[in-house]
């Protein structure tokens, strides 16, 4: 991830913190997993209008053009949810809660919090408040 993107900025550190978590659980960076091999660290199946190369696996994973591309629009997610904006997810979720929409993976929210270092039951604004921040 470039750590000079101005696309950063705009974002507060507990959505590019949650950001990579989601990329860590999904498994981006492994390679040849799909993740990585799609320039998209979040597995996203909607690509927010970032460039797309087409779709991957039976997921129908986005493949991003370019990795900044990818993390662009995962923090867009990201920061829809930590906002209030998403139509799925909301402030009141907890990363366990979120997991279950976000992947339908039992685990994936224990991943999440571990890579955090909170408990699962840790909420979206409590994250946003700064509970547990590394």
């Amino acid at each position: 991830m470039s750590t000079t993107n101005p696309v950063q900025t705009q974002y507060p550190p507990c959505v590019l913190q949650f950001a990579r978590a989601v990329a860590h659980a999904e498994g981006f960076g492994v390679p040849d997993a799909i993740p990585t091999k799609a320039n998209n660290p979040g597995d996203l199946t909607f690509g927010f209008g970032y460039p797309l190369n087409g779709t991957m696996g039976r997921d129908q994973i986005c493949v991003f053009q370019s990795l900044d591309d990818g993390w662009q629009a995962l923090w867009h997610e990201v920061g829809l949810a930590f906002s209030g904006r998403s139509h799925i997810y909301k402030t009141t979720d907890t990363i366990e809660e979120f997991g279950m929409k976000y992947s339908n993976d039992p685990n994936w929210g224990v991943n999440v919090a571990a890579y955090l270092g909170v408990p699962k039951e840790t909420t979206l604004a409590q994250l946003a408040e700064g509970v547990g921040a590394k």
